[in-house]
């Protein structure tokens, strides 16, 4: 690990509204745990920002993020149709002014459809200023317009890349069961990653060591996926790490790693000097 960068893409911090007492909140909690897991740094949301006020949590996450330079932020964004936030020039220059280059959507929680008649704009903007977006989907064992899960459906993030190719996105939660699926689709769109928190894929390219060898995107799809880390757990429902998206501190990746998102270059931070 002394030759690489690890960064956790899928962290959220602070109260959530239903959790089990034991379940770890507190920003503190995810540093110890990082740290546990041998986790360099961590891009990370605010639960707030998801099940209340988009706006609001995120400047409680400005707050978390002062606590360690270890520490990326994602803000939650949507469209500005209600004046709830900023239209989508104004918020992605008040983003990069408070150094967050991530953005992730809820449309589920905030009730709103994910598409481009009311979402273009946005997307658009997201795409024009290279900002990655965040989306979270991919259960698919039960029919998934019915899985509460499922921020967006793949059907609907198909048709998003489609019309926007250049938009970096990071697809979150999906599981094993949509292996098939994601493996089309990350053919078909090579700006489309994914993280593999939940996924069990054991070969092909649902496996990341299975694309050693290859050197594109177009040679193997997997080259997009990030790799699990399973870290000892020390606790029942303890902060999950994964080591995802990896480069060398020189932020070049080797041949199996990831090589369109490299958060370590794609967002500018201190890691503490690793």
């Amino acid at each position: 690990m002394n030759d690489r960068i690890y960064i956790d893409c899928n962290t959220m911090v602070g109260k959530r509204g239903m959790k089990d007492i034991e379940t770890p909140y507190e920003t503190e909690d995810l540093l110890e745990e990082m740290e546990w897991c041998g986790i360099h740094g961590a891009l990370v949301a605010h639960w707030t920002a998801k099940e209340y006020d988009p706006m609001f949590g995120n400047r409680m996450l400005m707050r978390e993020l002062k606590k360690s330079p270890r520490l990326i932020g994602a803000w939650a964004v949507m469209p500005s149709h209600t004046r709830e936030i900023l239209p989508p020039r104004d918020l992605v220059k008040e983003m990069f002014d408070n150094g967050i280059h991530a953005a992730k959507m809820y449309p589920r929680s905030h009730r709103y459809p994910f598409n481009l008649d009311y979402c273009g704009n946005l997307l658009e903007e997201l795409q024009e200023r290279n900002v990655l977006l965040i989306v979270e989907g991919g259960h698919m064992y039960n029919p998934d317009i019915f899985e509460p899960s499922n921020q967006v459906l793949l059907t609907e993030l198909d048709r998003i890349l489609s019309a926007c190719p250049d938009l970096n996105v990071l697809l979150q939660a999906s599981r094993w069961e949509a292996t098939r699926y994601l493996q089309w689709l990350m053919s078909k769109h090579q700006n489309l990653h994914l993280e593999l928190s939940n996924h069990q894929g054991k070969a092909g390219g649902s496996n990341p060591r299975s694309c050693q060898g290859r050197q594109t995107a177009q040679e193997c799809p997997g080259h997009r996926f990030a790799c699990p880390y399973r870290p000892r757990q020390r606790g029942g429902d303890r902060i999950h790490a994964y080591a995802s998206f990896r480069c060398g501190r020189d932020g070049r990746a080797g041949k199996t790693d990831g090589h369109r998102c490299h958060l370590h270059k794609r967002f500018p931070c201190d890691l503490g000097g690793l």
